[in-house]
């Protein structure tokens, strides 16, 4: 899996940094952030910090699980993302769902209005705020019927982008 080929890479980017340790970041947008949070999970990556973007989930529960310090773990999804409402349950799965509060359904699609936890294959939605990550501001973006704003957190100069510098670029770089 591609998470596999993770692991080397950043281990690679840790011992070959000359002088002081590096401070190393890492960034999954979309589907890049499934495979980040599973290579977190299963690979222990020796990063400083990771940034989640408009994620449709990381494959655990907590930012705790993904074996780094959770006050170094980001997310930010824009308000418009198309990705808040499409986060898929497993069919089988539902069934087992306790119903604690309003739920809203479309399809296989299962959001708890109270908690915002989404029953699916991927884990807990990291934007909420029961998974424990730090939030990145992020601009409303386009609405849906423009299409979303799925990448438009990479837009020069929008807040989102300006955070992820921040973060990446290590605590003197922070304001």
């Amino acid at each position: 899996p591609a998470e596999g080929r993770l692991q080397p890479s950043q281990v690679g980017r840790r011992t070959s940094h000359d002088g002081p340790p590096s401070h190393n970041t890492i960034i999954g947008h979309s589907y890049g952030s499934t495979t980040v949070g599973f290579a977190m999970r299963d690979e222990r990556l020796p990063v400083d910090d990771v940034i989640f973007v408009g994620s449709p989930g990381v494959g655990v529960e907590h930012a705790s699980d993904l074996h780094v310090d959770p006050s170094h773990v980001y997310v930010g999804l824009a308000a418009n993302d198309p990705i808040r409402g499409g986060r898929l349950a497993e069919p089988a799965s539902l069934a087992a769902i306790p119903v604690i509060g309003p739920m809203t359904g479309l399809g296989d699609i299962v959001v708890d209005d109270i908690t915002g936890d989404r029953p699916q294959v991927f884990g807990r939605d990291p934007s909420v705020d029961q998974f424990g990550a730090s939030q990145l501001p992020t601009a409303a973006g386009k609405s849906l019927f423009q299409g979303g704003a799925h990448p438009q957190s990479w837009d020069p100069y929008s807040p989102s982008m300006r955070a992820i510098g921040q973060v990446a670029g290590g605590p003197q770089a922070r304001v």
